[in-house]
């Protein structure tokens, strides 16, 4: 058996960490020639453990001091031993004895002298030209809606009646006979009848159809009730639009336009 000195050394615990321990010191002798300082001592589960200094970790563990060192010695342990040694796995598991030696701060290096500065360009005044209007950016193409057989005919009958409308202003800024005003009020009598009779007729895909080429949004909470149908988006300053929903038959809410389809004038 290898010859004991007791000394103090350091080992890992439970927790990875390295604690202080009183023991016994002792040089083991490797296969390839190298020799270990090793350490032994009595931990307080009354068993003696066999430690490596370099990596504070326990080699081999036994009851009584003189068996474990043994079997740190035997051949197996020893080749076994050497093996990790000699691995790149054992100097991951070394740790460094000495901290590096902090390097010392660099002088900071002297500010450079301000740059004197330069004498102002004069300037020639222009007029400022003023820029374009940015282009608005374009508004996202509307969903296409698909509308069965029959239900284009209130879409139509609105159309018409707004054309109608706009020619009969456009007629209205020159001087009209009285015979081409009398025509164009029967033409609008018409249309607008054919509208109102149309208007019994409404849906939600119908008005969708008429609101979403507009922007607008158009919904119903249960179609299968025939419950209020609800226009969003329209502006307040949209006097228009809103001209055109009141003559549709729609009435203002609070979250919106709507029309009541069982309630639709005749």
């Amino acid at each position: 058996m290898a010859k004991m000195t007791k000394g103090t050394f350091n080992s890992k615990n439970g927790k990875g960490k390295m604690e202080s321990r009183n023991g016994y010191l002792f040089e083991l002798a490797l296969t390839d020639g190298k020799v270990k300082d090793m350490g032994v001592y009595n931990a307080d589960d009354g068993r003696w453990y066999v430690v490596d200094l370099e990596s504070g970790r326990s080699l081999c563990d036994s009851n009584t001091r003189k068996n474990a060192v043994e079997i740190a010695e035997s051949e197996t342990v020893v080749r076994k031993f050497t093996e990790l040694v000699n691995s790149d796995k054992y100097r991951e598991l070394v740790e460094p004895t000495a901290k590096p030696k902090a390097k010392p701060k660099a002088a900071p290096k002297p500010k450079a002298a301000p740059k004197p500065k330069a004498a102002p360009k004069a300037t020639t005044a222009k007029t400022k030209v003023p820029k374009a209007p940015a282009k608005p950016k374009d508004a996202k193409a509307p969903a296409k809606v698909t509308v069965k057989q029959g239900e284009s005919e209130l879409i139509d009958a609105l159309m018409r009646l707004k054309k109608l409308e706009q020619e009969i202003a456009d007629l209205k800024a020159g001087k009209l006979t009285a015979e081409q005003e009398a025509i164009a009020m029967e033409i609008t009598e018409k249309a607008t009848a054919k509208m109102n009779a149309a208007a019994s007729e409404w849906t939600v895909e119908t008005v969708r159809e008429w609101a979403t080429p507009r922007g607008f949004v158009a919904e119903q909470v249960n179609p299968e009730r025939r419950d209020c149908i609800w226009v969003y988006g329209v502006r307040k300053d949209d006097k228009a639009t809103q001209k055109e929903l009141v003559g549709m038959g729609f009435r203002w809410g609070k979250k919106g336009w709507y029309i009541d389809p069982k309630r639709a004038r005749k």
